[in-house]
């Protein structure tokens, strides 16, 4: 994800696809000096790269030694210093890397990073909606009862407060991408649980190659869906699987927004080795779930 570094006081701005640097409240990344203008320049992902531009401030907008012109755009690499309104006061761009989806609280506070392309709101412990990134560079906006897409800058409630959302920009070559499911070729979720039913292992296979996950109290939770999947078999594959949260919430004897909590932790866990957050867990209006349709395996130990 891409950062920048205060070189004087040491702080860190984590970057969202397009940042306005200047001292109005607008802006992403807001600086008291009176030398700065109020919107005095963006930090832009092209989809490759981060790009700086000056707005036509006052004091001028610097990258390096050199001040760009008016409307200039340059692109940045790794490394770089920038200097807004002064040479001397600088930030460095310590990360390059694309960025991350970032939600700010609309009336101010702290904002929240997705991790693994899940981003809970309005935070990790009291997940009322879930970003899900379904393929790269599209976004959901998970509830209880269904999925909706969600854009760059779009403001969205959660936690008694709107929340506008930063997301990363869409590449062209991405585009058709919008209309498919997140897809997980390969992949597949073995689960060996013992008799007594206290312990379960979670392995995660691509091919020849598989992870075996540390284990976690969802991890039962995982099981229970996919032994309700596989065992739902006087249905059609498209009305297999499904449960009602709190149905599931009784069946393993733990409450509706434990489940939720559970379920933001799974996808974190499993998106770290290469599953996609939205292909573990299927929603449906109703407050229905299932697990989705990667292969699965049950054995006892």
């Amino acid at each position: 994800m891409g950062v920048l570094l205060h070189v004087k006081t040491g702080t860190e701005h984590t970057l969202s696809a397009r940042v306005v640097v200047g001292r109005s409240g607008s802006c992403q990344l807001r600086l008291g000096s009176r030398a700065v203008s109020g919107e005095h320049a963006t930090l832009h992902w092209t989809g490759g790269g981060w790009e700086l531009r000056d707005l036509g401030s006052s004091n001028g907008t610097w990258l390096g030694e050199r001040r760009l012109a008016v409307g200039e755009r340059a692109a940045l690499r790794e490394g770089d210093s920038l200097g807004f309104g002064s040479r001397s006061d600088r930030w460095s761009l310590t990360d390059a890397g694309p960025p991350t989806a970032v939600a700010r609280p609309v009336t101010g506070g702290a904002p929240t990073r997705a991790e693994g392309g899940v981003l809970p709101l309005p935070s990790p412990e009291r997940p009322e909606v879930v970003l899900l990134e379904v393929s790269e560079g599209h976004w959901v906006l998970e509830t209880d009862s269904a999925q909706t897409p969600v854009h760059d800058q779009e403001v969205v409630e959660a936690g008694g407060i709107p929340w506008r959302l930063y997301l990363p920009i869409v590449l062209a070559r991405t585009s058709q991408a919008e209309a498919e499911p997140a897809s997980s070729p390969g992949l597949a979720l073995r689960f060996a649980v013992s008799r007594d039913e206290e312990f379960v292992e979670l392995t995660v296979a691509r091919g020849d190659e598989s992870a075996r996950l540390e284990p976690r109290t969802f991890h039962y939770m995982l099981l229970t869906l996919a032994r309700l999947r596989r065992d739902d078999q006087e249905t059609s594959a498209r009305e297999r699987g499904w449960i009602y949260v709190d149905d599931l919430a009784k069946q393993i004897g733990i409450d509706a927004r434990t489940v939720n909590v559970y379920l933001m932790r799974a996808r974190r866990q499993l998106g770290e080795v290469g599953v996609p957050p939205a292909a573990l867990i299927e929603r449906r209006p109703g407050a229905r779930l299932r697990m989705g349709s990667l292969p699965v395996s049950i054995e006892t130990l």
